[in-house]
């Protein structure tokens, strides 16, 4: 039986190093999140059901770009960014 060379998190680990290496870490707040990836209000309460990855209070969460590109990826979520 032959085995791939490559698994799906080796390629998601790819895509995601190859994000972080052209662009620099920012964080963003909810609305700097959802203008920066043209989301609504919605997507973001439902990504955060999921576990999208945030810090700070609760009702001021924060989000690292990286983190949640990275986050996107290994969840299957394509996404264009705007800014």
């Amino acid at each position: 039986m032959n085995k791939a060379l490559l698994t799906v998190q080796d390629v998601k680990n790819f895509i995601f190093e190859a994000i972080l290496q052209r662009t620099q870490d920012r964080i963003l707040t909810r609305n700097e999140l959802k203008k920066h990836f043209n989301i609504t209000e919605w997507n973001v309460d439902c990504y955060l059901e999921k576990g999208l990855p945030w810090f700070g209070k609760p009702h001021r969460k924060k989000f690292y770009l990286n983190a949640v590109k990275k986050w996107f990826v290994e969840n299957n979520i394509v996404f264009k960014e705007y800014d």
